[in-house]
């Protein structure tokens, strides 16, 4: 019975408890990789949400109105480097991934721009399209020359010294083939033939008389901060063109006068005389003068050739040898000395008949006229001394 007992009494295996061990060793591993692996499950998980939070904020633009400059040729990085520094976007890398995502790298375009809180899309969107040329507003007065407007084209930042003289000077006129615009007939023939000549090849067969002094309408215009000094003359001729209406060319040509004769008067009684109704009597005192023979002796056209303002020319100044001097000469100027305004062509062309012969402007400004000169040397007696 013993024996019996003995030989069916139950002994554990030696083998099965390695296993068994083994399998806790294998489950506690299990656990501890299903733990790794829900920790980094999470970890990626947070940082998913975290560079997503990440890459949204990179992508708003925080403008509040700022300008901001992009340079001729600055790259994306630099580009990128400064809307940082300047508080406009908060990841650099974000704004370059997102530029070579678009493919718009090489596309960026120079200017001054103003940033608006938005988003990258948009700030991308508005550095290819590109600013818009600000404009600005030109105030060319009446009894300008050419000189006057260049010097006030260099104060306001849009030339270079000289550079509109140049463009609206007789020698560039002969080489230029499109300054004049077409339409514009009623310049100069001498400056029209020039034209012609020009698109001939043959500038040399056509003498120079003078520029565009007195075409070059007084207004105030809008252009572009960019603008050239060729689209400015452009839009000042056109609008000469526009205001020197068909009745006013009608109303010259019919009275014996050229368009280039009305312009020349024009241009003195703008440099003469202030008041409309003064210009128009002192035209009719002009035209007469030109009739009879007699030297028009207006101050302004030797103050043209010396450059100057002086109220009262010297003896000597009154003697230069220039087609412009009305002293020395008679009849008109060989070219404008100004650029007039309406009121003085239509005065030009329209005069006041009235029997005076001679006038004088007082330091107020007002027109003195007198019948005789006698009575006009009374009158400088009293109103120049």
């Amino acid at each position: 019975m013993d024996r019996f007992k003995k030989q069916n009494t139950f002994a554990p295996n030696p083998s099965w408890a390695g296993i068994s061990k083994i399998n806790k060793v294998e489950n506690v591993k299990y656990k501890h990789s299903l733990l790794v692996l829900k920790i980094g499950a999470g970890v990626f998980v947070l940082s998913v949400i975290f560079l997503f939070f990440a890459v949204q904020q990179g992508m708003l633009v925080h403008g509040g109105g700022k300008p901001f400059i992009i340079q001729e040729g600055e790259s994306v990085a630099v580009i990128a480097q400064h809307l940082k520094e300047r508080g406009a976007i908060s990841s650099e890398t974000v704004f370059k991934a997102f530029v070579l995502a678009q493919r718009v790298q090489g596309k960026l375009k120079s200017g001054e721009y103003i940033l608006k809180n938005g988003d990258l899309p948009m700030l991308i969107g508005l550095f290819t399209q590109g600013v818009k040329p600000r404009e600005v507003s030109l105030t060319f007065l009446e009894g300008w020359t050419i000189d006057d407007i260049d010097a006030y084209l260099l104060q306001k930042g849009f030339i270079k010294p000289g550079a509109f003289s140049l463009l609206a000077s007789k020698e560039y006129l002969r080489r230029s083939k499109a300054l004049i615009p077409d339409g514009i007939y009623d310049l100069p023939d001498i400056i029209i033939e020039e034209q012609r000549a020009v698109k001939r090849g043959d500038a040399d067969s056509v003498p120079s008389a003078y520029s565009l002094e007195g075409y070059l309408f007084p207004d105030t215009y809008r252009f572009f901060a960019d603008a050239t000094p060729e689209t400015i003359i452009k839009k000042m001729l056109f609008t000469f063109d526009k205001k020197f209406t068909q009745e006013m060319k009608s109303a010259a040509t019919s009275g014996g006068k050229s368009i280039e004769e009305v312009v020349v008067m024009a241009s003195l009684l703008e440099k003469e005389v202030r008041a409309y109704e003064d210009k128009a009597k002192v035209s009719d005192i002009f035209w007469r003068r030109i009739e009879k023979g007699m030297p028009l002796q207006a101050d302004a056209t030797v103050n043209y050739v010396i450059k100057g303002n002086n109220p009262s020319l010297t003896l000597e100044q009154t003697r230069i040898d220039s087609r412009y001097n009305t002293y020395k000469y008679t009849g008109l100027p060989v070219g404008p000395i100004a650029n007039p305004g309406i009121d003085s062509l239509k005065a030009a062309i329209y005069p006041e008949p009235n029997k005076f012969w001679y006038y004088l402007s007082s330091p107020d400004g007002t027109t003195i006229f007198s019948k005789t000169l006698d009575e006009h040397n009374i009158n400088k007696q009293k109103y120049l001394k």
